[in-house]
């Protein structure tokens, strides 16, 4: 089974801005955990990662100046930083390419028409789309993302649950969709 790339279009938790390179680098989870370790017995699951993250070192061995990295959903996020185009690329050769695509905590807010222009210029290939899922407890946010997607798509399916709440649930459910 192949590896199913996850896109953090939005910025991430354990994304960091270094001034002295002039980088957005991610922080790996694994020299995150070395250091934080989660108790799974004290009942507490929360990870403070990006109030943590300048704490760690990244490529050029220099700390983290600030982070996490979130990108608003405006019209030109590339000016925020140019190690975000890379993503945004990337994203567009994923979606020419992707027969399931599963959005997550993405509301698709009407300032955000960068994603628009993303969605219809990924999605302009011979591949059609079999399967949309979006997750999102607001049934507007299903909405939004149905009328997004017109004919482009075999099959949108909108799971209306709160990803934090039901996770082990929604992740069977994907499971059972895309096999």
């Amino acid at each position: 089974v192949g590896a199913i790339p996850v896109l953090k279009l939005h910025g991430s938790l354990n994304w960091g801005y270094c001034e002295k390179c002039d980088k957005v680098e991610k922080l790996d989870f694994q020299k995150y955990f070395s250091k934080y370790e989660p108790d799974p017995f004290s009942g507490n699951s929360s990870i403070k990662i990006g109030s943590q993250i300048h704490e760690f070192s990244h490529s050029c061995k220099n700390n983290y100046s600030m982070g996490p990295v979130i990108i608003p959903p405006t019209w030109y996020k590339l000016s925020m930083h140019n190690d975000i185009y890379n993503v945004w690329s990337r994203a567009a050769k994923e979606l020419s390419q992707a027969s399931i695509i599963v959005v997550i905590g993405y509301s698709l807010p009407e300032t955000d028409v960068f994603f628009k222009y993303l969605y219809a210029m990924g999605t302009l290939g011979p591949n059609l789309i079999q399967k949309f899922i979006v997750i999102d407890p607001v049934s507007e946010v299903l909405d939004h993302f149905k009328s997004l997607l017109g004919h482009g798509v075999n099959k949108f399916i909108p799971v209306q649950k709160e990803f934090a709440q039901d996770m082990p649930e929604i992740v069977k459910e994907i499971y059972k969709i895309i096999r």
